[in-house]
């Protein structure tokens, strides 16, 4: 991203220029307060690192801390009972598992704290339904192991039987509508 803002800019020589850096720090259109103090944060210390190499680089100042404006909403317990219900229901026209995997890939977010790209990348080797946990494989070689609540691995359990009896353990748990279509 920054390597094509300075071309576009105009940028022919190593380093950063006291006028670039300005148009790199104006924040942008939608853009939060945390993103941008990362942004500006980010070219700062790369700044920093090509004056320690010999490059003549103008170095940002840094932007005023950032308050985050992010509010989470707690949901009540009869909002959850509610939520859950609603996609243990729903209506789903068609032959498709996805009425069976909804009510399950809600309650391993929820009640493991799942992203949602983890919920759906998970391959059912990194379940073990007998021991009651999901080993999560993290991008820098470190693994997370996460523990189901009875009630989680019971589902986990009754899905996978009524619906995975012909996976191999390299599939994908959550296998997705259209296979072709692989998420980050």
């Amino acid at each position: 991203m920054f390597d094509d803002f300075t071309v576009e800019n105009g940028a022919t020589s190593i380093g950063l220029t006291k006028e670039l850096a300005i148009k790199w720090a104006e924040k942008r259109p939608n853009e939060s307060d945390v993103t941008r103090y990362k942004r500006v944060n980010t070219i700062i210390i790369f700044s920093i690192y090509l004056n320690q190499l010999g490059y003549e680089s103008y170095i940002p100042r840094q932007l005023k801390s950032y308050k985050t404006t992010f509010t989470p909403f707690i949901f009540s317990k009869e909002e959850l009972e509610s939520f859950f219900h609603a996609s243990e229901t729903i209506e789903i026209k068609g032959n498709t598992t996805i009425r069976h995997i909804l009510p399950v890939v809600f309650r391993m977010i929820y009640g493991c704290g799942l992203r949602v790209r983890d919920a759906l990348n998970l391959k059912c080797k990194s379940l073990n339904l007998d021991e009651g946990y999901i080993t999560i494989r993290e991008k820098n070689g470190c693994d997370r192991v996460l523990l189901l609540s009875d009630s989680l691995k019971t589902v986990c359990i009754q899905y996978s039987e009524n619906c995975l009896s012909k996976q191999n353990p390299s599939d994908y748990f959550f296998p997705y509508l259209f296979p072709e279509v692989k998420l980050p």
